[in-house]
This record gives C-alpha cells, structure tokens and sequence, in this order.
C-alpha cells in the first residue's frame, strides 16, 4: 500500500492500530531521519553505541507518542522539529539517568546497521547542527544519485553514468575536483568535447528530476521543494567552501 509522504500523514499512520501498515510508516520514517539523528548524537560527544542506543530509543518512543505528531506544526521544516524534539529527548534521558540499552526482543523499528562501518560519521565533530543538517542533505543526495544510476544502467548507459559520476556525482559525494573533460574524452574515447558536455547536461536534468521527487516526500506541498532545494544548495555550498 502506498502512504501520502508528507511527514503528518506518516506520522498518523505510526499511530494506527494496523500493525502492518504502522510497521510500514515507521519504517519509512526511521529511513529517511536515522541518519541524521545518529550523527548529531555522535557530534554531541556520545559514544558510537551510545549515539546508536540513544537513536534506536528515540525512534522508537517518539513514534508512539501522539503529542510527538501533534506537536509538529506543517508550517515549519520537519527535519527541524525533529531536532528540536530530540534535544529534549537527550536532556531528559541524560536527566533521569542513561543507562538501560534499548534493544527489545522484537523491536517496533530496525536501523539494520549491525556493522558500525556502515554507520555515518559526522561532518563536523564539533558542530552537531551542522553535522545534522549536511546528513539530512547527503542522505538524500545519495538517494537521488543512486536512482539516477540505477536507471541509466537499466537501459544499458553505463558510460553516461561514468562521466556524469567523474565530472558531478564524486565532487558532491567526495569533495574531489571534477576529471577535466579532455581527459574523459581520453577515457571514453570520445573525439569531441561536446559530447562529454551533453551527457553530462542531460544526466544532470534526470538528476535533479530524482532530487526534487525525494525532497517532495519531505514536504507538504509542491511549492516547498523549491524552498528545499536553495537550502540543500546553501548547505552543499558550505561543505565545498570548507574544504
């Protein structure tokens, strides 16, 4: 079945009383956030277990707590009242004493991350925000680069991929300097620049059509995702202008 996916309607859908369909939203939910949730614990100074024990049982409280949904105001960004929610989380964690693992026998969400080389590392160890708010950006970035790939190599278009991945996806993805085109033309055996420039243009567009679909899930309406593409830019600026 398929759920509306602006945040409010998965959240209603947590709180149901069908337990497959309330696995399902949760599921949804703790996929697209965990991330970002862990590596700002972990920038906060937690242990990597701890940071991991912190977010299991942060999910899996919050989602069953109906003031958690009606407390978030569609007006605002979703990723920010989550932060904000989770701050008071910790803080009262911390309050009463963080001791007890949440791990429960059958537990109500999974972030299948048993091996902790898998885990996300925090951008800035010393800025939790900031290390939040450019997880949330690469999670989805990621997410638009691999549906990009996938279907270029479904309809057999490995090379476009290659030089979009060499020239856009790596420099995003790693910080790295874009090949020079005359070297992909090298590679490719290509004996015109342009044509390098083409693909690149027209795997750029099919990119930014995956970009906008994953964003619109964060949002409520369609003239937010453009609102939420400026700050992804903004942010993705910050990281190219740090490094």
């Amino acid at each position: 079945m398929a759920f509306q996916t602006v945040p409010r309607a998965l959240l209603k859908a947590a709180m149901t009383n069908d337990t497959c369909r309330r696995r399902q939203a949760m599921g949804m939910i703790v996929d697209r956030y965990w991330t970002a949730v862990y590596v700002y614990l972990k920038a906060k100074g937690n242990r990597e277990e701890d940071a991991m024990d912190l977010t299991q049982g942060f999910f899996c409280d919050k989602l069953l707590d109906e003031q958690f949904i009606r407390g978030f105001d569609t007006a605002k960004r979703f990723r920010t009242y989550l932060r904000s929610v989770l701050d008071h989380y910790v803080w009262s964690k911390y309050r009463i004493g963080h001791s007890k693992k949440r791990h429960p026998a059958t537990p109500i969400v999974s972030l299948d991350v048993a091996d902790h080389r898998t885990r996300p590392e925090p951008i800035d160890k010393h800025d939790p925000h900031r290390s939040y708010d450019f997880e949330w950006v690469f999670r989805r970035v990621r997410a638009a680069l691999e549906a990009t790939r996938t279907a270029l190599l479904e309809i057999g278009r490995k090379t476009d991929w290659m030089i979009f991945d060499a020239r856009v996806a790596q420099p995003i993805l790693a910080g790295s300097k874009p090949v020079p085109v005359i070297e992909l033309c090298r590679r490719h055996k290509k004996a015109n620049p342009g044509t390098i420039c083409q693909v690149v243009n027209r795997v750029t567009d099919q990119y930014g059509q995956n970009l906008r679909r994953i964003i619109r899930q964060d949002v409520s309406s369609d003239a937010e995702v453009d609102a939420e593409i400026k700050e992804l830019m903004r942010i993705l600026s910050e990281r190219r202008a740090s490094t």
